[in-house]
């Protein structure tokens, strides 16, 4: 079974609160197919604790049918959010320093601190263009890919570069072979 660390599932439950509200979020709460990750979720999160992956895709989904469209559309805001809160004001004044490949090598040294299966894969295709590769993830999905797509535009919009945009290029829960993801910039 596959695992994700809390500060997911906390990223998005403070979305829905900080843009929607309390009562918005009792109302997604109250759609999650876990009742019991509902009832703990109501409370808070513990971002440092493990929980279950598809409890962050029913709540990813959840939250996109609540408060959206149910079309997909906020599963990059989230991303977005979740990348925004867990910065540091001293963490921003870095990302400014920093340049977009270097972090999206971390973030791939890091992929096993959030996740308990696959990794992170980076290539640098050109000026303002990186793809990221999620290799060997056990439970592919739409809505993750995209959320890893939202996280990474706003981590390279933090470094101060401009006319930053996503492109899910393929993903396996959509019957291709890979998991690709592109974003491209303004340098």
């Amino acid at each position: 079974m596959v695992n994700v660390k809390g500060t997911a599932i906390a990223g998005r439950r403070q979305y829905v609160v900080r843009y929607h509200g309390e009562d918005k979020l009792r109302a997604v709460l109250a759609q999650l197919k876990d009742r019991d990750a509902a009832l703990r979720l109501e409370t808070g999160v513990l971002k440092s604790s493990w929980y279950p992956f598809s409890l962050f895709i029913d709540f990813t989904e959840t939250i996109d049918r609540v408060v959206g469209k149910g079309d997909g559309k906020l599963y990059r805001a989230m991303a977005a959010q979740t990348a925004e809160d867990d910065l540091s004001t001293v963490y921003k004044v870095f990302f400014k320093f920093l340049q977009p490949m270097y972090i999206f090598n971390k973030a791939a040294q890091l992929w096993t601190s959030y996740y308990t299966s696959g990794k992170l894969q980076t290539t640098q295709l050109g000026p303002g263009t990186i793809e990221l590769e999620i290799l060997n993830f056990e439970t592919p999905h739409w809505a993750h890919c995209e959320s890893v797509l939202g996280w990474a535009e706003r981590s390279i919009q933090l470094t101060g570069v401009n006319n930053v945009r996503g492109e899910h290029v393929e993903c396996r829960s959509k019957g291709a072979a890979h998991c690709r993801l592109r974003v491209f910039w303004k340098e």
